[in-house]
């Protein structure tokens, strides 16, 4: 933030009932994006704040139940022929060239770029990836999905976390086969000897920004 003269204002939010590691999650992603993804010679500026849908917003902390918190930035945006692909998974709507990607997509990216005959298959979260691996649910009709010969796991996976995902995979005896490496932010000693006592193969800490 220093380097690039940004600045974060916060407003009046309200206190709710939520998961408090996925609110910070989402929040730290929606302020660090901005940040990094900013225009040229434009310090990049994120409002947070909210507002209550039923009319009640001088009762902030009482008897209200919908509540909008909104994040406005000035970042780059994106062009509106990008509109329908920006909910999709690990879809960069900006030149890698441009801006410098981490995770997931930046693994996609290299695993494409080393031209070996590598099939990346991609899940957004826990309970699609166990699917996936005992072909039920949404994978059911597709047997012929091979076993992958190893899995790349966020940590902060959304529904239940990547820590259970992991339990899950090493305790059945023929997922226990496929290597596992974990990817994740933290540098937390804790989350490194938890995954390793879990069973994984390897922890990866993905490089944040250094601008936030």
């Amino acid at each position: 933030m220093q380097k690039t003269g940004g600045s974060v204002e916060i407003g009046e939010l309200p206190t709710i009932e939520a998961d408090p590691f996925q609110m910070r999650q989402l929040l730290q992603n929606l302020i660090v994006n901005p940040l990094k993804f900013h225009r040229p010679q434009i310090p990049p500026v994120i409002k947070i704040y909210s507002q209550f849908l039923n009319n009640q917003a001088d009762n902030i902390f009482a008897n209200s139940e919908l509540c909008q918190i909104i994040v406005e930035d000035n970042g780059i945006g994106f062009e509106e022929k990008y509109f329908n692909r920006i909910f999709n998974v690990f879809q960069p709507l900006h030149s890698s060239i441009e801006y410098e990607g981490t995770g997931i997509g930046l693994a996609r990216e290299a695993l494409g770029e080393s031209q070996l005959p590598i099939e990346l298959y991609i899940v957004s979260n826990d309970e699609h990836l166990m699917d996936y691996l005992y072909h039920r649910g949404r994978y059911a009709n597709n047997s012929s999905l091979p076993h992958p010969d190893l899995n790349l796991l966020d940590l902060n996976m959304p529904r239940i976390g990547g820590l259970e995902a992991l339990k899950e995979i090493k305790t059945d005896p023929q997922l226990r086969r496929i290597p596992v490496v974990i990817m994740s932010t933290s540098r937390r000693e804790e989350d490194i000897y938890n995954t390793s006592e879990l069973g994984a193969n390897s922890f990866i800490t993905q490089l944040q920004d250094k601008e936030s």
